[in-house]
């Protein structure tokens, strides 16, 4: 039999919306654009495409790819979605917009009470404790810095790193800086170049920039060889590229 293209939308996946989602994202701190767009992640998932791209994205809303990084931004900043790494079938590592953040909020909102949660939930509230707005002020800081660094303004994946260095894996800002001038100075324009850098500072002992200060001055004087003359070193930190940026 055939079918009616009117009816065909019927035979399309369902994303099956709990009404607590319309009822409280207003009161989580969610405009109706923020919303929208965390539904069409979502429905996105169904239909395969778990990183869908900006423009993808952009081509379903009403807005251009610069608002829609920043909506996506904005969601990530406030812990509504994070990107997520897994592996597929293959083996292959991939990464994806994981809503869970935004479900795990609605719930304890919705358990809470709208009265309870509503003074609870300082993520989103206008009432942030004194050590909560430090962080944010750190991280838009460092968002600014990094932006004017670069020259570019920052993916969501970028934001993710960022706000890891910070909530994980608890860099110091001057830290943080430190690998910054270092990447630039390699011509390595790349945030994840800067995460796999501060990774293996990590690795070496160099937790806060007086650390890595600190340590024997062997480090700097293989540095220096290495942006003034190119070679390489196997015994000193850091190296001449041995971090490879793949993007």
């Amino acid at each position: 039999m055939d079918v009616n293209p009117w009816e065909e939308c019927w035979y399309e996946p369902v994303l099956a919306l709990p009404l607590a989602v319309l009822k409280h994202y207003k009161r989580l701190g969610l405009s109706d654009v923020q919303m929208m767009l965390l539904l069409h992640l979502w429905g996105m998932r169904l239909e395969g495409h778990t990183l869908p791209s900006l423009k993808t994205l952009s081509e379903r809303m009403h807005l251009d790819e610069t608002a829609m990084a920043a909506t996506l931004q904005w969601l990530i900043e406030h812990r509504f979605v994070r990107i997520t790494e897994s592996v597929d079938g293959d083996g292959r590592p991939s990464e994806m917009y994981d809503l869970r953040p935004f479900f795990e909020t609605l719930s304890r909102f919705s358990a809470e009470g709208m009265n309870a949660s509503t003074s609870n939930h300082a993520a989103v509230s206008s009432e942030p404790n004194a050590s909560k707005a430090e962080g944010e002020q750190t991280f838009q800081s460092l968002m600014q810095l990094l932006e004017q660094k670069l020259a570019r303004p920052l993916s969501p994946i970028d934001t993710e790193i960022v706000m890891n260095w910070l909530d994980k894996d608890a860099y110091s800002f001057s830290l943080i800086e430190a690998a910054l001038e270092e990447a630039l100075l390699l011509g390595k324009n790349s945030i994840r170049y800067m995460d796999r850098l501060l990774f293996e500072w990590t690795k070496r002992g160099f937790k806060t920039l007086d650390t890595k200060v600190a340590m024997p001055s062997s480090a700097d004087g293989a540095h220096k060889k290495m942006v003034d003359s190119k070679r390489q070193t196997n015994e000193h930190f850091p190296q001449v590229n041995w971090l490879e940026d793949d993007e």
